[in-house]
């Protein structure tokens, strides 16, 4: 199980579905995830959000494409990265 401080909720292109999940790492163009529920799942980056594909890229330590910096430059959407979340797991 994924320490509770890490998980935040990661949304794909629609902001439909969504899974609570911890970042394990980004490599091969996908995230892997830890899943509050213990699964490990590959998601491939372009399936995310702008916003979560900026996250990933800086959790691995990567500099964002400059595209995708300014696809979410806008007002935050997405709760803080250490801020505890409840919303349900789709995946």
């Amino acid at each position: 199980m994924p320490d509770p401080a890490h998980v935040r909720v990661w949304l794909d292109q629609s902001g439909v579905h969504r899974t609570e999940a911890a970042f394990i790492d980004f490599i091969d163009g996908k995230v892997k995830l830890l899943k509050t529920n213990g699964a490990k799942i590959d998601v491939p980056i372009a399936a995310l959000s702008p916003a979560d594909q900026a996250v990933a890229y800086k959790l691995k330590g990567l500099t964002p494409p400059a595209a995708l910096v300014a696809d979410v430059s806008g007002p935050a959407t997405e709760p803080p990265l250490d801020a505890p979340t409840t919303v349900g797991i789709d995946q």
